[in-house]
């Protein structure tokens, strides 16, 4: 599509200077200089060459950007997991053991799903301003200690409960952040 914005661009950048002498008035020779034909022909080279590794730079840019927004996903879909995984937390019982290890995988493949992600944009050689993992890892942090951290195994009080629900809006607001600043990169 790049390409042929710029084909047309150059075409219409040829009309114009074919066209402006005409429309001006301007006496045109008809005599065509080989010192000319080789300036034209240069710039020609020089813009498809610039045209191609923009090309290129572009491509590259996109195909890391989806890697990590597919590496992002990732990190949701364990987020989704973790949260219907501590739905039991919010009733008055204790979590049996079932539960807890339901728990405790769940954040665990968070806790993963995070550290890959943290590694694709490493490996994406992305400056660290721009995507701020820290502030995703402290967020799971937070809400790892108020899910497996006294009370646990519960029962969980009102208190507790609140610090889950304030957790997991958290990470979710810190997932939503980076999937914006991924998008815009």
């Amino acid at each position: 599509m790049r390409w042929l914005i710029g084909g047309l661009l150059l075409v219409i950048g040829a009309l114009a200077g074919w066209l402006l002498p005409v429309v001006t008035g301007l006496q045109l020779g008809h005599t065509v200089e080989v010192g000319s034909l080789f300036h034209a022909l240069a710039t020609l080279v020089v813009a498809l060459l610039i045209g191609y590794l923009y090309s290129e730079h572009s491509s590259s840019k996109r195909a890391d950007t989806g890697l990590l927004l597919e590496s992002l996903r990732e990190a949701k879909a364990a987020f989704a997991a973790l949260q219907q995984a501590a739905l039991p937390c919010h009733r008055t019982k204790k979590l049996t053991q079932q539960e807890q290890t339901a728990l405790t995988v769940a954040e665990r493949e968070l806790s993963n799903a995070i550290h890959s992600f943290e590694y694709a944009v490493s490996c994406c050689k992305i400056r660290p301003h721009l995507i701020d993992v820290d502030k995703l890892k402290d967020a799971r942090a937070v809400l790892k200690d108020s899910l497996t951290d006294t009370p646990f195994p519960g029962p969980y009080d009102a208190s507790a409960r609140s610090r889950i629900n304030s957790s997991f809006k958290s990470v979710r607001d810190e997932l939503t952040g980076i999937a914006f600043a991924v998008s815009r990169r």
